[in-house]
């Protein structure tokens, strides 16, 4: 797949985020909010995100993206 940011060639494979801190006690997790709402302890219009199926890789300027999907309960 072309790159969405440089053009270049991308390497195809997977984004995962999962886990969980045993210090603080709670699972990890990923959202997705809108740039208004960065850096505000509490995020009105977040959407979790649970996984992804495919993502991209840049090697040329070292960025991975993907598409999730939405879904009832979030983003799929």
């Amino acid at each position: 797949m072309e790159c969405i940011f440089c053009k270049n060639q991308c390497q195809k494979g997977f984004v995962e985020a999962s886990g969980y801190d045993n210090f603080l006690a709670h699972a990890f997790s990923m959202y997705w909010y809108p740039e208004s709402e960065e850096g505000k302890f509490i995020k009105k219009h977040q959407v979790p995100v649970y996984s992804a199926n495919t993502a991209y890789y840049c090697p040329s300027c070292k960025k991975a993206f993907t598409i999730f999907e939405n879904s009832e309960n979030g983003i799929v």
